[in-house]
């Protein structure tokens, strides 16, 4: 069990890096007792979350995600951690009415399991039902205050509320937790709603730096090159984040963020429709992705929803 909570302390921390020394301890728990599920629910969060802030891994993390469930759920079957993770690798396949299915489960067995309430919000969110995952959002951070990864997510909420300044002090509230480069995300795009150029592009760079420049922050610094006015600056960006999607490091929604900020909206669909054709894990985030927001009442964007089969 310490190993398992040293997983967990890990995992929370949600860098590759740490994900790695996560998924070292939930293996040695489980090898210690290859009948304790939560070690197996470790493992399999752990390769799920990694897809956030890696790329190139679908093929991989999705497959031992679902194995790993699966082992804990013939051990537990009672456990709201299993259903909560078996609900949010549903919704990474696009399988959204077993996510759902999955996430309320969860819930309904343990209503203060906090990341069945953060998952089943982003799958609210995903669907466009941006007050129900408000709520469940609230819900989590209730239960857990402390997690980088619920805070960022409230203050993403807040933001999509046109709650600015509530997002720029959830975000500030998570630095103080720890380094987040999605809250210096969320900062980067509250300054750029109140015209603070020179900050938000300071929090673009922090966002970029803390994943080592990675396709999954630095299209974060791309977008607000191109807002601010920087069109050499981001085209170059984008075109890096297009070389790392060749060498599988990238997806197509990395390079179209930065395109959405030049307003290149050809550009946009165009990428966009790559990750459609790969059923791309990261296209879920679709409908959360501040930059695609002008974007929601074009046809185009319309009709991505549409085809991916997400809920109205």
């Amino acid at each position: 069990y310490q190993l398992y909570l040293k997983g967990r302390f890990y995992w929370n921390k949600r860098t590759p890096d740490a994900l790695k020394i996560a998924i070292d301890n939930f293996k040695a728990a489980s090898e210690k007792d290859p009948n304790f599920a939560l070690a197996y629910v470790g493992l399999a969060d752990s390769y799920l979350v990694d897809l956030y802030v890696s790329r190139g891994k679908e093929k991989e993390a999705i497959p031992m995600a679902k194995a790993f469930a699966t082992r804990a759920l013939e051990i537990d079957p009672s456990l709201a951690e299993v259903h909560a993770t078996l609900g949010m690798a549903n919704t990474q396949l696009w399988n959204w009415a077993e996510g759902e299915k999955g996430l309320k489960r969860a819930i309904e067995l343990n209503p203060n399991y906090p990341s069945a309430r953060h998952w089943y919000s982003r799958l609210l969110r995903t669907e466009g039902k941006y007050d129900e995952g408000f709520e469940q959002i609230m819900q989590a951070k209730k239960a857990d205050p402390l997690s980088l990864a619920i805070s960022t997510n409230a203050a993403e909420n807040l933001l999509e509320k046109g709650d600015v300044q509530g997002a720029i002090e959830e975000s500030r509230r998570t630095l103080e937790i720890g380094p987040s480069w999605t809250a210096y995300r969320v900062l980067a795009n509250c300054y750029l709603r109140l015209g603070q150029k020179e900050e938000a592009l300071a929090n673009a760079r922090k966002s970029a730096e803390s994943l080592n420049g990675s396709a999954v922050s630095l299209k974060v610094l791309g977008y607000v090159q191109a807002v601010i006015g920087n069109r050499n600056e981001a085209l170059a960006i984008a075109k890096e984040i297009e070389d790392k999607y060749s060498k599988g490091e990238a997806d197509g929604r990395d390079v179209a963020v930065v395109y959405a900020g030049l307003g290149l909206n050809d550009k946009v669909f165009e990428w966009l429709e790559k990750d459609f054709q790969n059923r791309g894990t990261s296209l879920t985030e679709l409908q959360m992705e501040v930059p695609f927001v002008p974007l929601r009442s074009d046809p185009r964007f319309k009709d991505l929803v549409k085809r991916m089969g997400i809920p109205e």
